[in-house]
């Protein structure tokens, strides 16, 4: 039942936007999925395009692609993958339904993962971007029924870069913005899905409840204000002062219109006298720049004037202070009063102490009963003897010096501080500590020491070259005595299959799994790149057993396929690689444990 070309992008717009919304499609009901905890499971009615309708776009895709060092395949079958992601949709949605929100998540996840390469850039077909909307609203829902809100935000945010205008996606982040505590955003996204589909019920539904919420949220803010500044105090005199400067500014702009009005006036009446005159008339904006040079000159010849008024009496005011002090040295006296040392240094405020020193007058000398009771105050140099002085002025015993703490005695007062709970938790109720500078580069290199070799000397090696695009957190919680060890991250691994011969090292070989890089890296840098790959592991999480962390190789997990000749070889490695993450996660569990 496979379509293509337009048709078959009709058709899954009418399935999938029809009820996600957004587009071009049918208005959509975005509440109906979180509601009545449904998902899109119209999708599987239509079936694949047919490879002409496809493949061209997706093969224009795959030339864009993030990696330039990445050897993209040819071709793909996109009705394989087309019905590859329809199947994990249908069994995510079963998944759904029965409750089991951690495989749906997982297969939605993978679905979407699959078509990525059918839509670089954008560039797929309207029956792959119909389809991948689906997958990624699908798994924002459940994210958000998981409580991972940051995680629900994201997936809406990407499944928007497909379709910015679609309903649905704008309404999941909505909900992820609002329970994340952003009303301001969540009313933001629901006045754009107003903007596609205006009738939305649901849409206008939620939007007048954040509005509330917001409302509610300000009424408690002044509320709280209100009680933080005494009541009827500081804050009202704050609410007034604004009250004051809004009508400060409406009588502002009124007088303003007033004068505009007025100046209107005079320009009409001057017109009126031009005319008369036999003179041609003038445009009112004309004439109040005019009338504005005017004031402005007139303005600076004002200004001119009172300077010179201001610097004329100040020159009268001077000339009239300066003959009076030639009168006075006139009537004066020729006789000066004769003063003596003493009264001469006692007027220039300074004075001679008993040791000939020469300070100001008002300095106070201590007598010898008085510094011996004030003692030594000279300044003396930590550990060389400082201490409290006697009442005979001398020094008494010195205090001791601090000793240097011991690598071991200091390693021990670390440990029980991290080890025990802090000062104010004595009755042991609940403390978190978090721990995400140690511990994401603990499990950053665990994951990078993760190689893999077959026991036979096949002369192949698997190991990983690089950790990208780790995100996440690490805590220990102590809560009734006990201690609890909570992380969660999500991580790339890309690695590479490298061929070394078929007799190969073979104690390198068998010894590379699970060791620390150490001959393996020696093996592989003596031979030759064969296949590389990534893989994701997107739950890192401390409520999943180490060995069953998911490990996700969406498309193959090549990114550089294997030839022929390689191809078992390669295989081979890439399974051990699997099961050697998963025991350096293990590996990251025992250290954190052990070390927190």
């Amino acid at each position: 039942r496979a379509a293509s070309g337009p048709c078959a992008a009709a058709a899954a717009a009418g399935t999938d936007v029809g009820e996600g919304g957004g587009g071009s499609g049918a208005a959509a009901d975005p509440a109906k999925d979180d509601g009545d905890g449904k998902v899109d499971d119209d999708d599987g009615d239509d079936g694949p395009p047919s490879p002409s309708s496809s493949s061209t776009s997706s093969s224009d895709a795959l030339m864009s692609d993030d990696d330039d060092d990445v050897d993209t395949p040819p071709e793909i079958d996109a009705t394989a993958v087309l019905t590859d992601a329809m199947t994990k949709k249908e069994e995510g949605n079963a998944a759904f339904k029965s409750g089991d929100l951690t495989k749906a998540s997982r297969l939605y996840r993978r679905g979407a993962a699959s078509l990525k390469p059918l839509n670089r850039n954008n560039g797929g077909d309207e029956q792959v971007k119909s389809l991948l909307l689906s997958l990624q609203t699908n798994l924002s829902m459940v994210c958000y029924k998981q409580d991972k809100c940051k995680m629900s935000r994201d997936v809406a945010t990407k499944a928007l870069s497909v379709d910015g205008t679609n309903v649905k996606a704008l309404y999941r982040r909505a909900a992820a913005h609002r329970k994340l505590g952003d009303a301001e955003a969540a009313r933001a996204d629901l006045r754009e899905a107003l903007k596609s589909d205006p009738n939305n019920k649901a849409v206008q539904k939620e939007l007048l409840s954040v509005r509330r919420q917001i409302e509610t949220n300000k009424r408690k803010e002044k509320e709280g204000m209100r009680k933080a500044f005494g009541g009827s105090g500081l804050y009202e005199d704050k609410e007034e002062e604004e009250r004051r400067k809004r009508e400060e500014k409406r009588r502002k702009k009124e007088e303003e219109r007033e004068a505009r009005e007025k100046r209107k006036k005079q320009w009409e009446d001057e017109c009126v006298e031009r005319l008369s005159k036999n003179e041609p008339a003038i445009g009112f904006e004309d004439w109040d720049k005019e009338r504005k040079k005017k004031e402005e000159e007139e303005e600076k010849a004002r200004k001119r004037a009172k300077k010179e008024e201001d610097d004329r009496r100040r020159e009268e005011r001077r000339k009239a202070r300066e003959a009076a002090r030639a009168a006075a040295a006139e009537s004066s006296s020729d006789e000066e009063e004769v003063l003596n040392e003493r009264e001469l240094a006692m007027m220039r405020g300074y004075k001679k102490t008993a040791d000939g020193r020469t300070t100001s007058y008002f300095t106070r000398e201590l007598s010898d009963e008085q510094k011996a009771l004030i003692g030594c105050t000279a300044p003396k140099r930590l550990g060389e003897g400082g201490s409290e002085p006697s009442t005979s002025g001398e020094l008494s015993s010195p205090s001791p010096t601090p000793a240097a703490v011991s690598a071991s005695a200091s390693s021990s007062s670390s440990s029980v501080t991290t080890k025990s709970a802090s000062a104010w938790n004595r009755a042991g109720t609940w403390e978190e500590r978090d721990t995400s500078d140690w511990c994401t580069p603990c499990l950053k290199r665990h994951l990078k020491n993760a190689i893999a070799a077959p026991e036979k000397a096949t002369g192949y090696l698997a190991k990983v070259k690089e950790v990208t695009d780790m995100s996440g957190d690490a805590s220990v919680a102590l809560a009734g005595g006990k201690r609890r060890y909570i992380f969660d991250y999500h991580a790339t691994v890309k690695y590479e299959v490298v061929y070394i011969g078929s007799g190969g090292d073979g104690d390198g070989n068998g010894e590379g799994e699970g060791g620390d890089n150490g001959e393996g890296e020696t093996a592989a840098a003596t031979g030759r790149v064969v296949a590389t790959g990534s893989f994701k592991l997107p739950d890192i999480n401390s409520t999943i057993p180490a060995h069953e962390t998911e490990i996700d190789g969406s498309g193959g997990g090549w990114k550089k396929r294997p030839g022929s000749k390689h191809a078992e070889g390669a295989e081979e490695c890439r399974g051990l690689l699997e099961g050697a993450l998963r025991d350096g996660v293990a590996a990251f569990v025992a250290e954190f444990n052990a070390r927190h």
